[in-house]
């Protein structure tokens, strides 16, 4: 069913791509469906010169945008993914062996990264996973990536964590092409020495907690924004983590933010209208002024209905203003935007803050051409 669309994104032809999704929709197929049976291929979707695993990262936090969703708007979202993961470049295609050893040692996988030996990575992580289940290759990924923070601008966690919960999820595919993904990711990078775990209490203590995202969400431009969705990875993967794993991990970002300094824009200065409809909201968003879109939050944050309409908004206004070419991080920071918005809306200083800096850095760099 998928074949013709498979072959024109792995072709990188535009044209064949668009063709073979409009007989899809025609032809009834969900859009979700589409998107869901894509898994086998986007893991090879690059994003030069980045080493960065961007493209499968964004598709793993799809699925929590989709969450927000009307049934009619997802068919947006799928034509931008097959747009993204069509003209960007491919990665070499490498076959799983017929046989995967058996590992038990996540050294093994350590010692094949530090020699820049994807396959053999891929290989050994193939095997750990087999022998120590998903949970633990998680945690243990998650903990080496945790020691190159500072190098990765988070993405040694930010990356891995999205890329295997999609991988856990989607337990009817067979895991071979994260892997490939994970390992040429992780052998760039060279992230092969594992860090003894360093606890601080960070999180045993609320404030200090909080003090510490209030500096994560301060500041414009793509660093700062880094500092954001390396929380809500860290949060969303906080499950595969022991009490000490958890604050090691908050305590090597904290060490990513270094001496960043607390710069809050002043709430008591945005206005608190009534969240529109769409329509209206959508005029005011495509104005590409942040203080405008925040002048309709705040009045939201006290309904979860509400904080869910703002949400499904949000979204739909960033999918609307598609210009064929995207940022990534346009969709992976929005994902983060929504956490906040889940997470501290008891917060507003926040969550009004937390999107500023998010639709600084989208107005910022967006184009202003629109889809329908």
């Amino acid at each position: 069913m998928y074949t013709d669309l498979f072959t024109a994104i792995k072709d990188s032809n535009l044209f064949e791509a668009r063709s073979a999704l409009d007989l899809l929709l025609e032809d009834g197929v969900e859009p979700w469906a589409i998107h869901e049976a894509l898994f086998p291929i986007i893991h090879g979707v690059l994003n030069p010169p980045f080493i960065n695993p961007h493209l499968p990262k964004m598709y793993a936090i799809n699925r929590e945008l989709v969450s927000y969703m009307e049934p009619e708007d997802v068919a947006l979202l799928l034509r931008l993914e097959v747009e993204e993961y069509t003209w960007r470049e491919k990665s070499h295609l490498h076959a799983k062996p017929i046989s995967i050893p058996t590992i038990n040692d996540f050294t093994e996988v350590e010692k094949a990264i530090a020699r820049a030996d994807v396959i053999a990575t891929a290989i050994a992580l193939n095997a750990f996973l087999q022998a120590a289940g998903s949970t633990l290759l998680a945690k243990k990924l998650l903990l080496l990536g945790s020691g190159y923070l500072n190098s990765s601008l988070g993405h040694s966690i930010s990356c891995t964590a999205f890329i295997l919960l999609e991988m856990i999820y989607r337990k009817d595919e067979d895991p071979w092409p994260v892997m490939v993904s994970l390992a040429e990711y992780f052998c760039k990078g060279n992230f092969h020495q594992s860090q003894l775990l360093h606890y601080s209490a960070i999180s045993d203590y609320p404030e200090v907690y909080l003090n510490d995202v209030k500096r994560a969400i301060s500041g414009k431009g793509i660093v700062a924004l880094h500092h954001t969705i390396t929380l809500y990875a860290i949060e969303r993967s906080r499950h595969f983590f022991e009490h000490q794993e958890y604050d090691h991990a908050l305590t090597t970002w904290i060490r990513m933010l270094g001496d960043k300094q607390e710069s809050l824009y002043p709430i008591e200065e945005i206005a608190s209208y009534s969240l529109p409809d769409f329509d209206v909201f959508f005029e005011v968003f495509t104005q590409y002024d942040p203080i405008l879109v925040l002048n309709m939050f705040k009045t939201a944050l006290s309904s979860e209905k509400e904080r869910t309409r703002l949400g499904r908004f949000l979204i739909k206004a960033v999918l609307r203003c598609y210009n064929g070419q995207y940022n990534p991080h346009f969709l992976t920071g929005l994902g983060a935007l929504l956490w906040i918005l889940d997470r501290f809306h008891d917060h507003p200083i926040i969550v009004l803050n937390g999107s500023l800096q998010y639709l600084d850095f989208f107005f910022s760099n967006v184009g202003h051409r629109s889809i329908e």
